[in-house]
């Protein structure tokens, strides 16, 4: 049996027309992070707001930055951009979304960083691993993203 040609040009309009509808309705919308599971509510837009101690919080802008040094005793972490300019930055879980790549034994997925102690903690950031920052519309920093390879997180425990 053959379909009509104008019939099957109406079901293709009809169904793009459905999918342009649908994605409408996802574009705009801001993409809130889950703070337990860092999983997103699956919305695209510029917008990004992540969980920030007991609050959400606005990403304004975000800044990719190479690790340069990492000193967990006191929580600062240096980086560097591509053309050479340095910035420090004080790490405080409990004012930043902090999420990590999980070293490749274990996944290649990503877990928050939640607490100021622990090997997690001496070892989140790595020489060379790339940093995301995200600011605030304050400017001050409240998201640290390590997508870096973390070669100095592989330990035995």
């Amino acid at each position: 049996m053959k379909i009509p040609n104008k019939i099957f040009i109406l079901f293709l309009g009809a169904c793009l027309g459905l999918l342009l509808i649908y994605i409408s309705n996802k574009i705009g919308r801001s993409i809130v992070i889950d703070k337990e599971t860092g999983s997103s509510n699956g919305y695209v837009s510029e917008e990004l707001v992540v969980p920030v101690g007991e609050r959400s919080e606005k990403v304004s802008e975000q800044l990719v930055l190479r690790v340069t040094n990492w000193e967990p005793k006191n929580g600062k972490l240096s980086l560097k951009d591509d053309s050479g300019k340095e910035k420090e930055v004080s790490i405080d879980v409990s004012r930043m979304w902090i999420m990590l790549s999980l070293p490749q034994r274990e996944n290649n997925g990503m877990r928050p960083l939640t607490s100021n102690s622990g090997s997690d903690w001496d070892r989140a950031f790595c020489p060379e691993d790339t940093v995301t920052l995200g600011f605030n519309e304050k400017n001050d920093v409240n998201m640290v993203l390590n997508t870096g390879f973390r070669a100095c997180a592989y330990y035995e425990e």
